[in-house]
């Protein structure tokens, strides 16, 4: 057997195979898209294994992501953090369960709770005063909620969040295993933590499940990620019986062949990149500090992924989306999302000093050019929830314009994109300052998603009885 999946693809793409199988391009290139990996595009034949059932190739590859994230099981997901979400949730917790979530979660949570018809609880952190930031969730808070809800079974946070603040995790899970529940942390943006910042991720090890996207912060392409089993508090095959169910029965072998890829650098020059990044990113963040006008991000009191650089606009001439446009436009440096007071450069390992060094001098140039007043923005009060999402029935629903939505019980998602994170799930009641609130976004250039309704001027609301 070769010593990986992608050894393998190769070495048998060099073979005179005649391929009476699946996919269709027959490993051929394609003439219009050439570059595209046509040759090492295959199907469950013998030697390639089977990533539901695996017994060899990507069994040793399931092996060997354990062993480098230190974890009792480790699956590769080729249908993102999503699919490994969807599964968790179904894996951990039964139909019907009581669920406690913290209401910051990637849209993926919402959706896995929904379909198991389940009873969320919402954990909501407090917020940045001046970017609007979600700061971590705390085990007091958990705790709190656990005892009003002694019935529930599965408690769900995001650490790392999309803007890299970090909660205390060691300390949620010994809170939570105490009260017989399961501890499910999303660190989508997370995959990195054990080479960047070991010892926050010796606290993520203490959660029952975990999923990270690989493709967030290493080198592997878009859509793969892993689902980390950490205890035998949750059934493995369970969870491999729920992505059966939630990811693709025809996994693709290059989204594959690039995680047993990251695995190998990982392995062999893992360490040695990280502390060069490590310094790098210091040397960045230590002058970037030094801004006048524009900000870096610190949260006070919390830990943070600085490889997240969050660039605050509200003293600067610029809000976020205009920020995010001057770096496109003058200085040729795409950032990762920008909200209406500040921007998120997202650094990985794979940035090297003169990709830093060419962002700080981006930033210092911009922050010659001044400031202006600041500009205030409205703001959303702590949602007030009327009823659980699995009680919104869409015959019960009704399109509304967002002049006459204040008061309604909400029946659609709205969300920033990105991150998904929703601001109003269904269930929950519309405030007053929610028409001010789209209109303020959206003139600053940020992209508000509404879910289920066709009408950008109109929300779905549940019907008054």
């Amino acid at each position: 057997m070769a010593d990986s999946l992608y050894d393998y693809l190769k070495a048998y793409a060099a073979q005179e195979k005649t391929p009476m199988h699946m996919p269709g391009h027959k490993r051929k290139e394609n003439p219009y898209a050439p570059d595209l990996p046509y040759r090492y595009d295959l199907t469950e034949i013998p030697g390639t294994d089977n990533l539901h059932r695996p017994e060899g190739i990507i069994k040793a590859m399931c092996r060997r992501a354990a062993a480098l994230w230190g974890a009792t099981e480790a699956i590769p997901l080729v249908n993102g953090s999503t699919a490994g979400i969807l599964a968790a949730i179904a894996a951990a917790a039964p139909q019907g369960s009581d669920v406690i979530v913290a209401r910051n979660s990637h849209l993926a949570v919402y959706h896995g709770l929904m379909l198991g018809r389940m009873e969320p609880h919402y954990l909501i952190p407090e917020t940045d005063g001046e970017c609007g930031i979600c700061g971590p969730i705390t085990a007091k808070a958990v705790e709190k909620l656990l005892e009003e809800y002694p019935k529930t079974g599965l408690v769900v946070i995001t650490s790392p969040t999309y803007e890299g603040v970090i909660s205390p995790v060691a300390e949620i899970a010994q809170t939570v295993h105490r009260h017989g529940a399961l501890l499910l942390t999303d660190a989508a943006h997370g995959a990195h933590l054990p080479w960047l910042y070991p010892d926050l991720y010796e606290e993520l090890k203490n959660s029952d499940l975990v999923v990270c996207g690989l493709h967030k912060t290493l080198p592997s392409l878009t859509q793969t990620a892993l689902l980390l089993r950490f205890s035998d508090r949750v059934d493995g095959a369970a969870v491999s019986d729920q992505l059966r169910v939630y990811e693709s029965s025809s996994p693709s072998y290059p989204l594959l062949a690039s995680v047993d890829a990251c695995l190998t650098w990982l392995e062999r020059d893992g360490k040695e990149r990280f502390d060069r990044y490590r310094q790098d990113l210091s040397v960045f963040l230590e002058k970037a500090r030094k801004l006048k006008h524009l900000c870096l991000f610190s949260s006070a009191g919390c830990l943070r992924d600085e490889s997240k650089i969050v660039i605050g606009t509200s003293s600067s001439r610029w809000n976020g989306p205009g920020l995010a446009d001057e770096l496109r436009g003058r200085f040729g440096i795409e950032t990762e999302m920008s909200c209406r007071d500040y921007v998120l450069a997202l650094s990985t390992v794979f940035d090297g000093p003169e990709d830093l060094e060419r962002l700080l001098g981006a930033l210092v140039e911009l922050d010659e050019e001044g400031n202006r007043e600041n500009r205030a923005c409205v703001q959303l009060p702590k949602p007030q929830i009327a009823c659980p999402p699995r009680h919104i029935r869409k015959d019960e629903t009704e399109p509304v314009s967002l002049a006459q939505s204040a008061g309604r019980v909400c029946a659609s998602f709205v969300w920033a994109y990105p991150p998904e994170t929703p601001v109003l799930v269904p269930g929950e009641v519309i405030p007053a300052q929610f028409e001010t609130w789209v209109r303020d976004q959206r003139a600053s250039g940020v992209r508000i998603e509404f879910s289920s309704c066709g009408d950008d001027g109109e929300i779905l609301v549940l019907r008054s009885r």
